[in-house]
């Protein structure tokens, strides 16, 4: 207790904090660090293809992002995917890249080259 509080103030002083403390609740985490999202954009590819999918799914999971920055967090998911040889997986974010606007020609190198399967008009269908 503190010198020159009676039993009586110390307790008014802690019912007090304890009636404050609720309307201040603590800040929720972020679903997203900035530790994901570097990751996610892998500057100098300096991440493994693994920590690259984390980011981006975090990102994605979000609902943060929107317009040209879910795009590239689908078109760079899709690299990690494909440098991980998971073709299936990258053609299905290059798609979704795709469909929000995000074009360039690695997505359509990809789509073309490291599955055959795949033309022109279903790899920019939108």
């Amino acid at each position: 207790m503190l010198p020159g509080l009676r039993i009586s103030d110390f307790s008014c002083v802690v019912a007090g904090a304890l009636l404050i403390v609720p309307l201040f609740p603590p800040a929720p985490a972020d679903a997203q660090t900035q530790q994901q999202i570097d990751w996610c954009v892998n500057k100098g590819y300096v991440y493994s293809p693994n920590l690259q999918i984390n980011g981006c799914t975090a990102a994605l999971q979000s609902g943060r992002l929107s317009g040209k920055d879910l795009a590239s967090a689908f078109n760079n998911r899709g690299n990690a995917y494909n440098d991980k040889n998971d073709y299936d997986r990258a053609i299905a974010d290059f798609d979704q890249a795709i469909r929000l606007g995000r074009r360039s020609d690695r997505d359509k190198y990809f789509c073309h080259d490291d599955r055959g399967t795949f033309d022109e008009d279903s790899c920019y269908r939108r």
